[in-house]
């Protein structure tokens, strides 16, 4: 067949919302770990004013000096919630772009997905545990496709020429 003829033939994949089912489960699986820490990041951030807060009314709070003492809540929880938060922005952003089909979208998961996935597996050897690598192993395959398959989908889009 002709170039011309497999540019406009559609792949044999299943489609949703005329994108590809790979395509759709990465945008669902980014848009909710980035809208859920998003908000444990908004929850972090204000966690240590909450707290302290509560001891400054009622410095007997036992609900509050619990939480102090197991979650070492300190001054440096609003960075880290900073932080959370902007992750998860990126997270949502990184999915509207991909849904939205912006030409620099796969440059930009690329290295996203690279970088989340070097942490993720020194995160694994550091501290296994089975829920970071399934998410490693998420974030490798999303690797893989944006690498692989995404230029043959935004090709047949008409977003490379």
């Amino acid at each position: 067949m002709s170039d011309k003829l497999i540019a406009n033939k559609k792949d044999s994949g299943r489609h949703y919302f005329d994108r590809p089912l790979c395509l759709v489960l990465i945008v669902f699986y980014k848009a909710i770990w980035g809208f859920l820490e998003t908000l444990l990041g908004i929850f972090i951030f204000y966690s240590y004013r909450l707290v302290t807060n509560e001891l400054m009314e009622d410095p007997q709070d036992l609900l509050a000096n619990w939480i102090i003492s197991h979650f070492n809540v300190t001054r440096s929880t609003a960075t880290f919630g900073t932080i959370v938060i902007a992750l998860g922005l990126t997270k949502m952003i990184l999915a509207a772009a991909i849904w939205l089909r912006y030409k620099f979208v796969r440059e930009l998961g690329i290295v996203f997905f690279s970088l989340i996935a070097i942490y993720g597996a020194y995160h694994s050897f550091v501290r296994f545990s089975w829920f970071t690598y399934f998410a490693l192993v998420i974030d490798l395959v999303a690797l893989a496709y944006f690498i692989f398959e995404l230029p043959k989908h935004l090709k047949k889009s008409g977003i490379y020429e």
